[in-house]
């Protein structure tokens, strides 16, 4: 397993497009990805498991992928989140 944390950069943070982004991605990895927020976890591969977090701009999320391709999916699910999600300006 693999571990690392991410900052929310999209002014909105994790609403319905980000969310679908997220998921979208993850499903093209074999490996488990999971993002935590304070006391909730989320399975990174369903929409409404991403949109439960309820993360916002600045906030820190813990991305955990555990597989064959953990590190690859680690590495793109944090890319997304640092970015905004390829759709904006990061800061």
């Amino acid at each position: 397993m693999v571990r690392a944390v991410a900052i929310v950069r999209n002014a909105h943070g994790i609403h319905a497009r980000p969310s679908s982004v997220i998921a979208r991605e993850a499903a093209k990895f074999d490996s488990s990805i999971y993002l935590k927020l304070a006391n909730v976890q989320a399975n990174a591969k369903k929409i409404i498991h991403v949109l439960s977090l309820g993360a916002d701009k600045d906030d820190e999320i813990v991305i955990e992928a555990s597989g064959r391709d953990e590190k690859q999916a680690l590495q793109t699910i944090k890319a997304l989140v640092e970015t905004e999600f390829g759709f904006g300006d990061p800061r």
